[in-house]
């Protein structure tokens, strides 16, 4: 594909806080390796090695110092402190668009609304991934800058697998063992689901986060049929082997892993606090939030009729597919940059 069809840029730097696993850094990946096939270059660079290593100051000389290096035609930086970094070091060189992934509202104290307004002139455009953080946005700022939603994408690597049995087994997690991610709360859902459901297994997958008061649930030796895993480099290969994906965070803006294994064709069980990501009944298996009796709950509904549920996810695999490709989630980011020229 001639990417002149999409926009004049051919080098577009991303801006990540650091190395680490995570929903924004899913999608840098997956948007540089569909951009690469289509002849438009994409760097990465990081705020910082590994999380903490700089100071304010550190972190704006370096990245500036890479920006220098890489003179990208366009830069995107992902959630709310690169965005600001981004902004602040080379926004009047090239356009920086700053991307929405958190759940939360950045903006809530007035200290960043106040930064914000100031970058206001070095931003050529606010992007979200969900509506929910624009509308946020939109309240605290108007709508001087443009603005859009552009939804997370798929990898096509993620594809139901064949299956020949009807019972469940095997119960995962796939995130990063960070507060956000209530590893407290799991712990709670499998002890309580040990007496009553001995034959099935809990699994967390996911890197430690980097605070060691953390450590007490992953080394928990009251985990019965439950246990963390640690990090994977094959998500995909991982879904394939799970029955049920059980998702313990209360927030998300649009969560690459709840669709992740919905086009892996595995039935979802999430908070109520948390938007579907569409109108699809595969859906509908939602706990309250703060109640980890009701997520047990849940999830035996769903161990219990696995079979239909497991086709159910199938179906909407098969049909949702395209919809959050991340070939069209690369097109829509290529295109936006080109209509702000």
């Amino acid at each position: 594909m001639n990417p002149a069809t999409h926009t004049r840029y051919v080098h577009i730097v991303q801006v990540l806080l650091s190395p680490r696993i995570g929903g924004a850094e899913t999608l840098v990946r997956s948007l540089a390796q569909e951009w690469e096939a289509r002849g438009v270059r994409s760097t990465t660079i990081y705020l910082d090695d590994e999380p903490g290593t700089r100071g304010r100051v550190g972190r704006l000389k370096a990245l500036r110092r890479g920006l220098r290096e890489l003179s990208p035609d366009v830069v995107l930086a992902h959630s709310y402190l690169p965005a600001l970094y981004a902004r602040a070091a080379w926004g009047k060189r090239v356009p920086v668009h700053s991307v929405l992934h958190s759940a939360s509202d950045d903006f809530a104290d007035a200290r960043p609304r106040i930064v914000e307004q100031l970058l206001r002139s070095r931003t050529a455009s606010i992007v979200a991934v969900a509506q929910s953080q624009l509308d946020i946005y939109a309240g605290h700022f108007g709508s001087r800058v443009p603005t859009a939603v552009i939804p997370n994408g798929i990898s096509t690597v993620f594809q139901p697998a064949d299956v020949d049995r009807t019972r469940t087994r095997i119960i995962t997690t796939l995130a990063r063992v960070a507060v956000q991610k209530r590893p407290a709360f799991w712990n709670q859902v499998v002890n309580q689901a040990g007496p009553a459901f001995p034959e099935l297994r809990f699994q967390w997958w996911g890197p430690l986060s980097g605070r060691t008061d953390l450590d007490e649930f992953v080394q928990d030796p009251q985990l019965v049929n439950g246990r963390f895993m640690g990090p994977t480099g094959d998500p995909a290969g991982l879904l394939q082997n799970t029955d049920i994906l059980f998702h313990s965070s209360e927030r998300e803006a649009h969560s690459i892993t709840l669709l992740e294994a919905a086009l892996a064709g595995v039935p979802v069980v999430y908070a109520d606090s948390i938007d579907p990501p569409d109108g699809d009944p595969i859906w509908r298996f939602r706990y309250a939030a703060d109640d980890p009796e009701d997520a047990l709950r849940v999830l035996t509904l769903v161990s219990d009729g696995w079979a239909a549920a497991r086709a159910e996810a199938v179906r909407y695999a098969s049909t949702h597919r395209e919809t959050y490709g991340m070939t069209r989630t690369a097109d829509r980011y290529l295109a936006w940059i080109r209509d702000q020229k």
